[in-house]
């Protein structure tokens, strides 16, 4: 099948989410629509309609026909490899079934009570996913909702239902849920699955499927219009009795009056807003090394949020030829896009919308590697950048052209020497000291100051860089270095360090990597000069708190820290 037809059709008719399906249109997640994507109750409802559609076109008895949908809802479980979600589904299908077969009076309520025993039997942590959250908390509040609430109000109801528990995962809500949703629910179940379920049923027949494709590809390039609006507001990682007091709220407006709706209105906004409040404006800042693998990224935010700078991108690494990749030819744009992305949409990306981080003020970029700003597409597609800082000349190299200049999106570009004053930015730049090629030797280095402590960075600055800029500022003292090139050899010069002689060390570097980075006598020079080394291969993220009464301390992973106190610390 053609795409995206055959992503449609392993997802709703298998179960089947083909990696490509939200690469391609990453506009269904945001928009809250993967649940038309995730075999629930939906496409059990789907099914049992086709049966008992087929039935009567058959001339069946009712009885039949109940007991032919009493074994397809088992079969279709076991097809679709057993997820959990889909346990609530089946075992709501099968009760409604038995009372209609019986005649029995059975109560909605208690059919969701059954189909919940029955998944936390099955699946006991089925209610700690997201998944098994949304289809329970959608499935009991349809079940509650009076009748005589027109369809808007419905739509409004289950948005804010659902609010904290998406927040809670994504950390952003798309304020064109709700009318995505309205809109998409009807065209999906009357227009998408009969089209997919014709297709893969009959698509032998010639025409049929471009057909199909056609209309399917015309709904998804409408999730991916609507999702395009402006609207997407970053809540950040709210505290959980205020996610808690969000979810539990509405639940009250079901059954209450006019007046007690509205006071629930207003409570629920106002603990809403003291809960974004308290997670975009907080006293103290921060200095995070992302655990990105082999690659470099961090990001310094200042107390009260007063800037951000996101230092390099990461990226992913590598050497395999293009032409020998596993169905490269087949795949979209979009989709080679992903495949070679690293980690920065799964690490970086949720990190800071956690934070309530929806603007960057300056993306620094210390040089062209791969492993530096590979991902530079993706911070500046997702977030809102002001500036890019990078070493003077490179953006004349092929490499910013292709992975950068594409996507700024309106973003300054600033070429940075040591001559350089950049605004809302809280470092200064060390180095390069004059306009070069853009290759390490050129690569920027950055220092300020973090609270009592003062940070050295520099990318994949060499020993002769080093060397240099201690040479010019023969008072400059960092006392964190962020060691270059990962912990190389070839990037931290032992005589420097001796004259600086810092208190901490950080290594960002990918576990079981290549080249055997950290280098052993890189981690020797640290032991000599009595340093405390930090390593994102043995201990993770690697975060730095401060606040502006000069006090900072380090929060790291030590319960299972390897690191050889011999060697590194």
């Amino acid at each position: 099948m053609p795409q995206p037809l055959a992503n449609y059709a392993l997802a709703l008719l298998l179960g089947a989410k083909d990696q490509t399906l939200y690469a391609d249109n990453p506009k269904i997640q945001e928009l809250g629509l993967i649940h038309l994507f995730s075999l629930s109750g939906f496409h059990v409802a789907f099914l049992l309609a086709l049966v008992r559609w087929l039935g009567r076109r058959l001339g069946l008895y009712r009885e039949i026909t109940l007991a032919i949908m009493a074994v397809v809802l088992p079969s279709f479980y076991w097809l679709t490899a057993c997820p959990p979600i889909l346990v609530r589904a089946v075992v709501a299908g099968e009760g409604r079934i038995l009372r209609q077969a019986g005649g029995w009076r059975v109560d909605p309520v208690t059919i969701w009570s059954w189909s919940l025993l029955v998944a936390l039997a099955v699946h006991p942590q089925i209610l700690l996913t997201v998944g098994g959250q949304l289809s329970f908390a959608l499935t009991l509040a349809l079940t509650l909702m009076p009748a005589t609430w027109p369809s808007w109000q419905k739509g409004v109801f289950l948005s804010v239902l659902t609010f904290p528990i998406i927040v809670a995962q994504q950390y952003v809500w798309n304020c064109w849920q709700t009318v995505a949703n309205l809109l998409a629910v009807p065209i999906f179940s009357t227009v998408i699955l009969p089209t997919v379920l014709v297709a893969f049923l009959l698509v032998p027949v010639p025409g049929l499927a471009p057909t199909c494709n056609w209309i399917v590809a015309s709904f998804d390039q409408t999730i991916a219009w609507v999702g395009s609006w402006p609207g997407q507001v970053v809540v950040g990682a709210l505290a959980w009795p205020v996610l808690l007091t969000l979810f539990c709220l509405p639940w009250f407006a079901i059954g209450a009056n006019h007046r007690c709706r509205r006071w629930l209105v207003s409570t629920w906004i106002v603990v809403l807003l003291f809960g974004w409040t308290t997670v975009r404006w907080r006293s103290t800042g921060e200095y995070t090394t992302f655990d990105i693998g082999q690659g470099d990224a961090a990001v310094l935010r200042e107390p009260w949020n007063r800037s951000v700078t996101l230092i390099d991108t990461g990226g992913k690494v590598s050497f395999q030829r293009p032409e020998f990749g596993q169905n490269s030819g087949n795949q979209s744009p979009a989709s080679q896009a992903k495949s070679q992305e690293g980690l920065a949409r799964s690490v970086i990306v949720p990190y800071l919308h956690a934070l309530g981080i929806g603007r960057i003020n300056t993306l620094s970029l210390s040089h062209q590697d791969q492993d530096h700003l590979g991902d530079a597409r993706v911070i500046l597609t997702t977030f809102r950048v002001d500036q890019v800082l990078v070493p003077a000349g490179l953006p004349n190299q092929p490499a910013f052209q292709r992975k950068v200049k594409p996507y700024l999106n309106g973003a300054k570009v600033v070429e940075g020497t040591d001559q350089v004053q950049v605004s809302h930015l809280p470092l200064k730049i060390l180095h390069p000291f004059q306009p070069g090629i853009g290759e390490n030797e050129d690569s920027l280095a950055l220092a300020g100051r973090l609270g009592p402590l003062t940070l050295f960075t520099a990318g994949d600055l060499d020993q002769m860089g080093e060397a240099a800029i201690q040479a010019k500022y023969s008072n400059f003292r960092p006392d964190i270095v962020k060691f270059g090139h990962h912990g190389s050899k070839t990037a931290t010069n032992p005589t420097v360090m001796a004259t600086w002689r810092p208190k901490y060390g950080l290594i960002s570097a990918g576990r079981d990597n290549r080249y055997g980075h950290p280098n052993q006598e890189t981690l020797e020079t640290a032991r000599a000069n009595q340093m405390i080394v930090y390593d994102t291969r043995r201990q993770g993220m690697l975060r730095y708190v401060y606040d502006l009464n000069r006090k900072g301390y380090f929060e790291v992973t030590s319960s299972h820290d390897l690191t050889d106190p011999k060697k590194s610390n």
